[in-house]
């Protein structure tokens, strides 16, 4: 995840991971997409222009036709993956119409184009719906789940999905956003408007369409500008993070290099103390729906932040390319060497990873850059190899590593995205490499290939296989 102070073509983040899953569209890239950016100008996260060879794969060097990736995004039961002709692909469970197919359905589904969208620009993916923005008039497309109005229409018009949820399958546009960037997360999703404007839709857990009001909005499909946000040169967002995962925050970077918070203070992931800075109860969890200033352990206002990813546990670069984390620490998700499920409100700098990048988060966390790629968490599905610590994830004894572990088979990454069951990264050459839990194919290749195990787990970073 990035800041419009950069120069991107496209990019997902994830928020966070997601981080939530997170998705980078700026000033300058709002600019190009109206007239439209050349087709060679893929990216690399830290917002260098990748040579045209560098960015198709070294196989297909030669082979100009061949779109690359740009832009992957890993859904709780699917994978998406944005091409240089800007269309969109995306592989797994359909069941509630994540992957564009119609009619939904249990199968599992190749790499498949979404049909009905316009060229994309940007692709942020949130839990079981994804969304772009258009390259030519920066116009926001969703489809997927919508049974909280994530998409930004009214869910009662849509499909019921076997799951008993509302869906649609096929992209909507959500009138009257016309956005800069944007994530999605869990049952919500956040854009920042060519205006400057933070906006919001979906769900109002833990109160993240809230804004400066005292009361709930209530779930709201129609975008909510979110109040206590500045649009004033020099000290506007730049960027926000959704949470894909229980309970919902969403933070952001502002322009003087500070980060921002709001949604559920359990453990601190608000960055600061619980039950401080006029926190209010949401369901028996404090929560705070005004954006709040991410402090350090003596109150004061973290400085020199570069990204910001909200997830399970939330993380944050700075300018350095330092990896900061703070809030849940279950599986170790914080990177720290422990595991706990105590209350961490305030940044503190994870060891023994470099010249971070890029960040997906959920039940395990990937970070990396030009340094490698390292992995930690919830080794379940085998998402993080080695896990060598015994832990309980959702009521079974799997492998949990509490510090960064390298992916030595992968020696550099532009993006990292992760979903409870699997983790997509993309490479400097635009390879998308899936892995983790690979039911329904989710991973990004067929069922039981590729030294799948018989769970359909596989720990190896492998290609997607089926793109054009």
């Amino acid at each position: 995840m990035g800041s419009s102070r950069r120069r991107l073509a496209a990019f997902v983040v994830s928020v966070v991971g997601a981080v939530g899953c997170n998705a980078i569209f700026g000033l300058d890239d709002w600019e190009r997409a109206n007239v439209g950016p050349d087709a060679s100008d893929a990216a690399s996260e830290d917002g260098n222009a990748v040579d045209a060879v560098d960015a198709a794969p070294a196989e297909d060097a030669g082979d100009a036709s061949r779109p690359t990736a740009l832009a992957i995004g890993a859904v709780s039961s699917n994978g998406c993956v944005l091409l240089s002709d800007a269309s969109v692909w995306c592989f797994g469970l359909n069941v509630v119409g994540g992957v564009g197919v119609s009619p939904p359905s249990s199968d599992g589904v190749p790499p498949t184009r979404v049909l009905g969208l316009p060229p994309a620009a940007v692709l942020a993916s949130g839990s079981n719906f994804a969304c772009v923005i258009a390259k030519g008039d920066a116009s926001v497309w969703c489809w997927g789940r919508n049974t909280l109005g994530q998409l930004g229409h009214d869910p009662s018009t849509d499909l019921l999905c076997q799951t008993s949820d509302r869906c649609t399958p096929t992209p909507q546009k959500i009138p009257g956003l016309v956005a800069k960037y944007i994530s999605a997360g869990l049952g919500v999703a956040c854009a920042i408007s060519t205006t400057n404007a933070v906006f919001c839709w979906g769900t109002d857990a833990s109160a993240v369409l809230r804004g400066s009001s005292a009361t709930t909005t209530g779930d709201s499909f129609t975008p909510v500008a979110i109040a206590g946000i500045s649009s004033t040169a020099g000290q506007r967002m730049v960027e926000v993070s959704v949470s894909k995962a229980a309970p919902t925050v969403v933070c952001g970077v502002d322009e003087t290099k500070k980060a921002w918070c709001w949604g559920s203070n359990s453990q601190g992931r608000l960055g600061h103390a619980q039950n401080t800075e006029g926190d209010v109860d949401c369901a028996g969890e404090p929560c705070n729906g005004v954006p709040k200033l991410v402090v350090t352990d003596v109150g004061t206002p973290l400085e020199d932040v570069a990204h910001v990813w909200a997830g399970r546990a939330m993380f944050l670069t700075k300018s350095d390319g330092t990896l900061w984390s703070w809030g849940n620490n279950t599986f170790g998700l914080l990177g720290l060497g422990s595991s706990d499920n105590g209350v961490h409100p305030h940044p503190t700098e994870v060891p023994g990873i470099t010249n971070v990048k890029t960040v997906g988060t959920d039940e395990a966390t990937c970070a990396g850059g030009a340094d490698g790629l390292w992995c930690w968490g919830s080794g379940r599905n085998l998402k993080v190899t080695p896990a060598p610590v015994p832990c309980n994830v959702g009521g079974f004894m799997v492998g949990c590593a509490h510090s960064p572990t390298k992916m030595s088979s992968v020696p550099a990454i532009v993006q990292v995205d992760t979903a409870i069951d699997h983790v997509l990264a993309l490479t400097p050459s635009g390879v998308a490499l899936g892995w983790g839990g690979n039911r329904h194919g989710r991973a990004g290749h067929p069922f039981g290939t590729a030294g799948d195990d018989s769970n359909g787990d596989n720990g190896t970073p492998t290609p997607v296989v089926g793109l054009p």
